[in-house]
């Protein structure tokens, strides 16, 4: 039977995808500068490549100002110039020394690294930008996202209103033609990098897999500049559920869909647009958002919130034309992160559209062997405990390296179009590759503000990861038929 997603199926291919998860912030290179940046993936699609992998997703990599979470964006298409590869960048000859201090630090040091980035960055914006000013492809970007300038007018205007929300803002500080040049141009070396690092994984077989992150943050650009898209009177949370007792408050405001489709969802479609020029598989977080959203008014607790909309009918022809509009406008393939408290109507409308869901082993009430194949299956998300923490609470003993091993194979033999694992799990594989006690290898808490929470850095450096010959051929045995 046919189905909107064919020409995606195609390009991908229905067979077994093996792939690697990052935080591209925990990873690091000899070039780097303190934090991982878009011109390290090249050696990160070497080490996919020479174990066999072929697949290397990414969490989101949106600017979130100065909070080191992917997922608090506040754009929904500008890409955060954290990661930019000052190595990498042309003409210039400027001492990244100072940097490298940073790059030896057990976390990561994210708005130290931010700060002093952004310094070296306007130093080279005043020496270089005239260099590409005129170019074609820089006048070409600027013409081609519209976007742009609402998101450079929107960073000029929070730093002269001393980095407060955009609610508390001073109406009488504009913002001028001149000063956005320097937002717009990190932008387009950005975008130059990310775009480059795609072209290098198509030359390895390699598929990049991003993440589109279904909420926004209400310190956002999106929400300054049209908040009638958006209910600010509500939070996104969750329900209690399995994750979480209590449920879960977000922040993020929920969306007047009624709005967006009467514009004829043109705010999704230019998030799409611009996440083309990078992957070619896309994670949507939070799918059953699609279909209905736990909604709570700002300011309570997550018990005191409703479903949006209330009603089965409503939700599935929602979820139905929402999921038909992101399938149609791009040709990314998306995979649906569909955990936690999701109805059955909303998994069966994920399969009528042949949009593979998300398993995690420890989760599933099927045996491995019956999974669908149009699916996603992992030992852990960055969001939950590592399965090593996960076996030692469940069974009262330290997983085994065997155990392990044969639980990571098992994961790559289900039926399964896609079998994807954080990095840090198939490090564990040789404890000295990876942090002690187990809970440093987690990457994040949802729920709650710690200091640790996405601050995660992996030991090995992408040189040390790409000469490790016995991690590598451990990998490619993982991936072989049991």
């Amino acid at each position: 039977m046919k189905t909107l997603l064919d020409a995606e199926w195609k390009r991908i291919g229905k067979y077994a995808h093996h792939g690697i998860n990052i935080p591209l912030a925990s990873i690091h290179s000899q070039n780097s500068c303190g934090i991982g940046e878009f011109s390290d993936l090249p050696l990160m699609i070497d080490f996919c490549h020479a174990t066999s992998m072929d697949t290397l997703q990414l969490l989101p990599v949106n600017d979130t100002g100065w909070d080191p979470s992917p997922y608090n964006m506040l754009s929904s298409c500008a890409l955060n110039p954290v990661y930019l590869g000052l190595n990498a960048l042309p003409y210039h000859s400027m001492s990244t020394e100072s940097f490298k201090e940073f790059n030896k630090t057990k976390r990561i040091s994210y708005q130290e690294v931010l700060t002093k980035k952004l310094e070296f960055l306007r130093e080279y914006h005043s020496r270089y930008f005239s260099y590409f000013e005129k170019e074609e492809s820089y006048q070409k970007f600027l013409l081609t996202f519209q976007w742009l300038k609402s998101y450079a007018s929107f960073k000029v205007l929070k730093e002269k209103n001393w980095m407060k929300p955009w609610k508390e803002w001073d109406p009488k500080i504009k913002a001028e033609e001149d000063e956005l040049s320097f937002y717009l141009f990190l932008q387009y070396l950005c975008y130059d990098q990310l775009k480059k690092a795609r072209t290098y994984a198509e030359e390895k077989n390699i598929f990049l897999k991003g993440d589109l992150p279904i909420l926004i943050s209400l310190d956002s650009v999106d929400v300054w500049e049209a908040p009638y898209r958006f209910n600010l009177k509500l939070s996104a949370g969750a329900p209690p559920d399995m994750f979480n007792s209590k449920g879960q408050y977000w922040g993020f405001p929920i969306y007047e869909w009624a709005i967006h489709e009467k514009e004829g969802f043109q705010w999704w479609k230019e998030r799409l647009k611009f996440a083309a020029n990078f992957y070619h598989i896309y994670r949507i977080d939070h799918v059953v958002g699609f279909f209905r959203i736990w909604a709570i008014p700002r300011g309570n607790k997550p018990t005191k919130g409703m479903f949006i909309p209330p009603e089965n009918g409503l939700m599935e022809a929602h979820g139905r034309n929402l999921l038909e509009v992101v399938i149609k406008h791009s040709h990314m393939l998306p995979i649906g992160e569909d955990l936690g408290s999701i109805p059955e109507k909303a998994h069966e409308i994920l399969r009528e559209f042949e949009v593979p869901g998300t398993k995690v082993f420890r989760w599933q009430t099927i045996p491995y062997d019956q999974y669908d194949p149009i699916s996603l299956t992992t030992v852990s998300t960055h969001d939950s405990e590592t399965l090593a923490m996960w076996w030692e609470d469940t069974h009262d003993e330290k997983l085994s390296h065997e155990k392990r091993l044969e639980i990571l194979k098992e994961n790559h033999a289900t039926p399964s179009y896609f079998h994807i694992n954080l990095l840090n799990e198939y490090l564990a594989l040789f404890p000295d590759l990876i942090h002690h006690p187990d809970a440093e290898e987690r990457i994040n808490v949802p729920g709650y503000l710690l200091d640790t929470n996405w601050t995660y850095r992996y030991i090995p450096s992408l040189e040390d990861l790409n000469q490790h010959e016995d991690l590598k051929k451990m990998l490619r045995s993982i991936i072989q038929p049991v």
